[in-house]
């Protein structure tokens, strides 16, 4: 009798074990909007690791191309793209290298904007968020991205011609705080696609 009795209450104390570990903590909206914030402030907070400046090449035109840690060359498809990753940079600083030498390396791709950057595109009026390596989720609420990136964010939206949007691959939307993702502060072209 004193064997069954013990088991019964080893039972119970491990399924109250167990409800108190699957037990979910229930944050309030203004902590949901806090953990949301901090990712956006990740976002602009932004400083670029400056051994990345040494993986870019210029060409002979004038183009930017980001050599990876996959050994190959990802271009930058425009000025805007790149400024999203080295907003404080002159590319007039940058080596120009012959064609001949940058052909020795395969192209890989496009390089895709940071991950936190609104984009827009020509045809679509929806407005982006972009998340990592090209993945995107469409901002519904407006009054959410309003008070996550401020008044006037309009201005702070890359607009990306139509030919640069098979880019991107829309993964979602965000309608509340929790749909925003985790926006790294500190993040390499290599990490974002993966190659790192």
């Amino acid at each position: 009798m004193k064997k069954i009795i013990t088991i019964f209450i080893l039972v119970i104390i491990f399924s109250l074990i167990l409800v108190a570990c699957n037990k979910s903590v229930d944050l309030t909206a203004q902590e949901k909007f806090n953990i949301a914030q901090t990712q956006v402030d990740n976002y602009f907070n932004y400083r670029i690791n400056k051994n990345e400046y040494e993986k870019i090449a210029r060409s002979e035109n004038n183009d930017l191309y980001y050599y990876a840690a996959n050994g190959k060359r990802y271009i930058f498809p425009n000025l805007a793209i790149f400024e999203s990753w080295f907003d404080d940079y002159d590319i007039n600083h940058f080596e120009i290298h012959d064609l001949q030498t940058l052909y020795q390396t395969p192209l890989g791709g496009n390089v895709t904007l940071r991950p936190g950057t609104l984009m827009m595109t020509e045809t679509d009026p929806s407005i982006y968020l972009i998340t990592d390596n090209g993945n995107m989720k469409v901002f519904e609420n407006l009054e959410l991205l309003e008070e996550l990136y401020g008044f006037g964010y309009e201005d702070l939206i890359v607009p990306i011609p139509n030919f640069y949007f098979t880019n991107y691959k829309k993964t979602g939307t965000i309608t509340k705080p929790e749909d925003f993702p985790k926006i790294p502060a500190n993040l390499t072209i290599d990490q974002d696609k993966g190659f790192e």
